[in-house]
């Protein structure tokens, strides 16, 4: 039980990092359109842009981690309630065949937990160019 929870507060710590540094990013652009420098200004030398090469970087790569972190983690989530739901599931099936449908409706279930997952994975990734 202390491992489900582990997990699920890492998924979400790692969903508050992502969204974080998305929202950094795009309050950012929105400044220098608001200011007009968008991508008019030059960095004053070679030494300026490295280092604003590299900012963007990190950035990008936290949240490309983030985001590989959020995806690992609704997997093992949806694989954690399928398993118990599997075994309720064959359990009744064997005892009496009626429980079949209810089964599989209840087994796909978690399914839409991965599929949000992906989606919002997804969307996340447009912020990286």
């Amino acid at each position: 039980m202390k491992a489900r929870i582990g997990i699920g507060v890492a998924c979400i710590a790692a969903l508050c990092f992502a969204a974080a540094a998305a929202g950094a990013q795009e309050r950012a652009g929105e400044a220098e359109v608001r200011a007009g420098t968008a991508g008019a200004a030059e960095p004053a030398g070679p030494a300026e842009e490295k280092i604003q090469s590299a900012k963007g970087m990190v950035e990008y790569g936290l949240l490309a981690i983030s985001i590989g972190i959020i995806v690992v983690g609704g997997a093992i989530g949806t694989a954690m309630a399928q398993s118990s739901i599997g075994t309720a599931v064959a359990a009744a099936c064997a005892e009496d065949r009626k429980f079949l449908g209810a089964g599989l409706l209840l087994l796909a279930l978690p399914e839409t937990i991965l599929i949000l997952v992906l989606g919002m994975a997804f969307m996340m990734l447009q912020k990286i160019p």
